[in-house]
């Protein structure tokens, strides 16, 4: 005779399309509908609308979360306090509440309120890398779109926005709420076509997509998996973003040895630790070896470069006439012709210059204590699932590392929000509960006692009925 199951006990899986909280939900129409959202200019908003509401709905209960989160709200109050101090010593209040108001302090307190919000997500890893690996392979699609139409000449390289037309003259309007396809790049007599699309700027793009790839990775369903990685590497390569490219190896490279058996990791970590001891030997330092190839890699675009190390210079300079709550905001450009803010680009001098040591420190403690607890929980992590989640996060926060030197992290906050979503989410213990994704489907009007049970719960076998 024909065994009989209740209904439910098939062990049917789960459709891709499920999300196993309401704040998922949300998230999983943030990330549906991305596109859409991006030109009506209404993505970062949205986005931003999301991270203030999520928290307030399912506040996270973690005491590391709580401390994470107050030290990155710190900074942006703190930098908002420096904002306020210039402008009373300048004898213009408004002006000091304006930049207080600004992304320059805004941007620290979205960090923030994103790690809370992916600390309240309550999903588990795979279901997380599904809704963000949309993101990818929506880039993939729009990025081939935009090279092609390029290429022939029919697509624009910005479309206005109601958001944008609606204050013309607001340059943040125009990047956050903005549609920028590409622009167009000439090094060297050679021009070369940098993609934009959801992002403010290329090196945003390039940074954001790294991110993506990285998360995409723990997505279980393989087209998703490798449609969010193929999206992110396309961003990580067409934005032509040498900070993207290069934190991209070094991202690999370090996810693949905490991937690895200890075996192979040591067989890889051993040998370059002898040769740097060889090169030590012959009065070649580590050291050196990287500044030989930050000097090789700062040729390719010899002008930026340039540019570049002539703000960090000034912005050095000047955190010394003023070292405890610096200038309040980024001030006004270093060359009389190319436009090069005092105190833009890099986190690390943009900060001094911006806040001074006031800003700085918060900055640092809240950078370095996310890395610390992120390091510290995989240390002592033993599930599997856990680990990989915490491998990624671990990945993510030394790619912000590396960024703080080159860009400012304030304005990377919003547009890729998912770093420190993620971050949030392996930290948090409810993030790793069994999700909708591990468990069969279960009938509602099942009996208790004939409801899905893990094996190892089920209080007696089942055995087979006959009719």
């Amino acid at each position: 005779m024909p065994r009989f199951r209740p209904l439910g006990l098939e062990h049917t899986p789960v459709a891709d399309d499920v999300v196993s909280t309401e704040a998922g939900r949300w998230l999983d129409r943030l990330t549906r509908w991305a596109p859409a959202l991006w030109l009506l200019g209404l993505l970062h908003a949205s986005v931003a609308l999301w991270l203030l509401i999520t928290p307030l709905r399912n506040y996270p209960r973690s005491h590391v979360i709580h401390v994470l989160v107050g030290l990155w709200l710190a900074v942006g109050l703190l930098q908002a306090v420096s904002a306020l101090l210039n402008g009373v010593w300048l004898g213009d209040w408004a002006l000091g509440l304006r930049h207080a108001l600004s992304i320059n302090a805004l941007g620290w307190l979205f960090a923030g309120w994103a790690l809370a919000a992916g600390a309240s997500l309550e999903l588990a890893g795979v279901e997380a890398a599904r809704l963000f690996a949309r993101l990818g392979a929506y880039t993939l699609g729009l990025g081939v779109i935009t090279l092609l139409g390029a290429a022939i000449g029919v697509l624009p390289d910005a479309l206005p926005t109601p958001p944008s037309a609606a204050a013309p003259g607001s340059e943040v309007l125009r990047q956050y709420a903005g549609v920028k396809f590409f622009h167009e790049e000439t090094t060297l007599g050679a021009t070369t076509t940098r993609l934009v699309l959801m992002y403010p700027w290329a090196p945003a793009l390039g940074v954001g997509s790294l991110g993506l790839t990285l998360v995409s990775s723990r997505c279980a369903h393989s087209g998703w998996r490798w449609a969010g990685m193929l999206g992110g590497l396309v961003g990580v390569i067409f934005s032509w973003s040498r900070l993207a490219q290069g934190a991209a190896m070094l991202a690999f490279a370090a996810l693949f040895l905490l991937r690895a058996a200890p075996t192979l990791r040591w067989s890889i970590v051993l040998p370059m630790m002898a040769l740097a001891s060889v090169l030590i030997l012959f009065g070649t330092t580590p050291v050196d070896l990287m500044d030989s190839v930050y000097g090789s890699v700062n040729n390719v675009r010899a002008g930026s470069s340039l540019a570049r190390d002539l703000i960090i210079e000034e912005s050095w300079a000047a955190f010394l006439r003023s070292p405890w709550i610096g200038y309040g905001w980024v001030g006004e450009s270093v060359h009389p012709i190319e436009n090069l803010p005092i105190g833009s680009h890099s986190t690390l001098y943009g900060t001094l210059y911006t806040g001074g040591l006031l800003v700085f420190v918060a900055f640092a403690a809240a950078l370095l204590g996310l890395l610390a607890s992120i390091t510290w929980r995989l240390v002592r992590e033993t599930d599997i699932q856990r680990r990989k989640d915490l491998q990624v996060a671990w990945c993510l926060g030394m790619v912000l590392l590396i960024t703080a030197r080159y860009e400012s992290l304030y304005s990377l906050s919003l547009p890729c929000y998912f770093y420190f979503v993620w971050m949030g989410m392996a930290l948090s213990p409810a993030a790793h509960q069994p999700s909708a994704l591990d468990a069969p489907v279960l009938h509602r009007n099942l009996h208790p006692r004939h409801r899905w049970r893990p094996a190892e719960a089920s209080p007696r076998p089942l055995h087979p009925r006959r009719h």
